[in-house]
Formats: C-alpha cells, structure tokens, sequence
C-alpha cells in the first residue's frame, strides 16, 4: 500500500515493457530461422556450420546485448534447456510458449522471451534451447538448468 491507501501492482509497472520487448524480439526471429532453412539447402557442409556458428553468435548477441533489451530494472529470469537433439527440448518449448505441440527439433536451438507473474511480479523470462552441447557460458548466465532426457 502507499500512502494514500492505494495497492500498488508491480506487475502493471513492468508488463508493458516487457510485452514491447517480446514483440521486438520476435519482430527479428523469422529472419533468423529463414536463414537456418537457407543453411539446411547449402551444398557444403563445412560453409554452412560456420555460417551456423556466426548466426548463433549474432542472435546470442541480440538476445543479450544492453542495447537491444531492457532496462536492468526490469526482472528477468533466465532458463537454460539442455538435451540431445531427439529429446524433445524443441517440442517442449514450443508447446510452453504458445499451447500447441509441434515435433519439430530444431538442430541450432533457439532464444525466446515470455511474460510470467510470480507472486503478482512480471518477469521477462529468457529461454534458451540449446541445439548441441551447451556451451559453457550457459550454467553461468541461467538462474534454471533444465537438462531434457528422451525417455
């Protein structure tokens, strides 16, 4: 309460912001997985995993950089999932973020980002489907390690 009798809502203080950066994160991911399918067509294996390499890389920037998130007063939470190829993290995630299952692993993992409200706080929740071997930055920047055993 403040002063004035009034409940206060952080989760209304955070919710804007976080929902604009979703949608401008979004706004980038279809660039991003059309390059993958243009990769998946190339002739040469070798050129098209540094390509990979050097996509990674660049959307790992993005998902991270100051410039291209939010203030640091808005909370996050990240989550790293991490699993062979076949045990279904990409098919997990898809299903958390928008309701349906879709088989489909996705060899170069992924990035999203997500609302959620603990305890009527808004968090912007940072996911990370990790492709291959996680890399070993990842068990540093996760608050959550999600590894994914195909049973």
């Amino acid at each position: 309460m403040n002063n004035r009798g009034h409940v206060q809502q952080p989760y209304y203080s955070n919710s804007l912001a976080i929902r604009q950066e979703i949608q401008r994160f979004e706004s980038v991911h279809p660039s991003i997985y059309a390059i993958y399918d243009h990769l998946e067509l190339m002739p040469d294996p070798l050129l098209a995993q540094q390509i990979r390499e050097h996509v990674v890389c660049i959307e790992d920037s993005f998902v991270n950089s100051q410039e291209w998130t939010l203030s640091r007063s808005v909370p996050d939470l990240r989550l790293g999932i991490v699993g062979s190829l076949s045990s279904g993290k990409s098919a997990l995630v898809h299903r958390y973020l928008t309701g349906s299952y879709l088989q489909d692993e996705s060899p170069e993992g992924g990035r999203f980002k997500k609302e959620v409200v603990i305890d009527g706080q808004s968090y912007l929740l940072l996911i990370r489907d990790e492709g291959g071997p996680p890399e070993i930055q990842v068990s540093f920047k996760v608050n959550i390690l999600f590894p994914k055993i195909d049973v």
